[in-house]
């Protein structure tokens, strides 16, 4: 809305802000936001307690705002380089920012596609890959304090005083008293010449090295040991057994995984249904395209529950040893586990008729309607009328998009090593 005052026009604009505080929220953060500018990734029934514990089981420090393997070097290099120079911690966040905006110019070469973060819109870019990777760091313990990149900023005069005391020449008291673990040297002239993300032998075996001592039981750690199968993998439970089996308890992780991943996308593809359905009744929407084409993705996913019945019926007619996984222990509130165990059920036990079963229905509406209140679209006309026709959600991935592009890249780099 315009508005005039002494005769200038002018628009008002709104900002949107939040507090720095530990990784676990920057990455909520993070994800969200990324929500927004993809409505595909949001979450209208409220899967996301279950989809974050088992995507910090499988690919722990991993985030779907992530995008290559080497951030995970780039981002301490830079750091370490601030801590070198007389940045003060007030000139800190520019510096930051600088750095990595000559960062996103050294990788453009790369072009589209190849995972540069502000690619497109280069220092504007409104999330640095700074904030992107600064939990997984810590996740990682590549980062070995758990300050806040702010906290961090207010840590340089001590990083810089022990250094002094401790290693004159700035090499050996630096790793010592840093925030950072030892790492490789970064390449010759650093943010002052066109890089890429191919990572060198010592680079890989490092990473490997941090992800296997961080998380030893992870599904990531295990397929650490064969990238090159490993990143072929489509999805989690589509890796070599060999892999799941090489640490114990996992595969009954992955198992499960797999199952919720599969229940729950007849939950999202009906929600999905119910919407065009109410913009065409209540609003009069042409949404005809829209219906039959969820009606053919649900028949879709029907064929593959009834492929899979001897596995999901008496699993989903059961959950309680789901329920007791280690990943979900206290991550999942009541509302949400009762939900997700009801509409499991009905369409694990009847997927044909999924698409008009009454329950279902009432079931997604509610759920909704306690998430988003008022915003929800099947709640009435006000939420419904801010859809624009997409579809929202999708078959749960546990993040294994990300952890698939990082084993690409040491597969890459192993295999040229060899």
């Amino acid at each position: 809305m315009k508005h005039k005052s002494a005769g200038v026009e002018y628009v008002p604009q709104s900002r949107l802000g939040w507090l720095d505080l530990d990784d676990e929220a920057s990455r909520r953060i993070g994800e969200a936001l990324k929500a927004l500018d993809e409505p595909g990734t949001l979450d209208p029934i409220g899967l996301g307690s279950v989809r974050d514990a088992f995507a910090d089981a499988l690919a722990p420090g991993t985030s779907t705002i992530q995008t290559r393997l080497r951030y995970f070097l780039f981002i301490p290099w830079i750091c370490q380089r601030i801590e070198k120079s007389d940045t003060t911690p007030t000139q800190f966040a520019k510096r930051l920012k600088d750095d990595e905006a000559t960062l996103i110019n050294c990788l453009r070469h790369l072009g589209p596609g190849e995972g540069v973060q502000g690619y497109s819109v280069g220092e504007n870019l409104k999330r640095m890959p700074s904030s992107a990777y600064w939990g997984g760091l810590r996740s990682w313990r590549i980062r070995t304090h758990k300050a806040s990149i702010s906290e961090y900023s207010r840590l340089l005069p001590d990083i810089r005083r022990q250094v002094m005391v401790d290693g004159s020449d700035g090499t050996v008291g630096a790793v010592a008293n840093s925030i950072w673990a030892a790492l490789p040297a970064p390449p010759a002239n650093f943010l002052e010449e066109d890089i890429n993300f191919d990572l060198t032998q010592e680079e890989s075996g490092t990473l490997i090295d941090r992800i296997r001592q961080s998380h030893p039981k992870s599904l990531l750690a295990a397929a650490c040991a064969e990238p090159e199968n490993s990143s072929s993998a489509e999805s989690a439970w589509e890796l070599d057994g060999r892999v799941i089996n090489s640490i114990v308890g996992l595969r009954e992780v992955v198992d499960n995984a797999r199952c919720i991943s599969e229940a729950t996308h007849g939950a999202q593809l009906l929600y999905n249904l119910l919407v065009a359905r109410r913009a065409k009744s209540e609003l009069g929407m042409e949404t005809d395209t829209a219906i039959q084409e969820r009606l053919a993705e649900l028949a879709n996913w029907s064929i593959l529950i009834q492929e899979r019945a001897s596995v999901l019926v008496p699993w989903a007619n059961d959950l309680n040893n789901f329920w007791a996984l280690q990943p979900l222990a206290g991550r999942v509130p009541e509302p949400a586990r009762r939900f997700i165990t009801e509409i499991t059920k009905i369409a694990v036990n009847n997927p044909d008729g999924l698409a008009n079963d009454a329950k279902a229905e009432d079931l997604i509406v509610r759920r909704e309607i306690s998430i988003k209140k008022t915003r929800a679209r099947l709640g009435g006309r006000a939420g419904l009328m801010n859809w624009d026709g997409q579809s929202f959600g999708g078959q749960l991935n546990f993040r294994w998009p990300t952890a698939k592009s990082y084993l690409s890249d040491l597969a890459t780099s192993l295999s040229s090593a060899s």
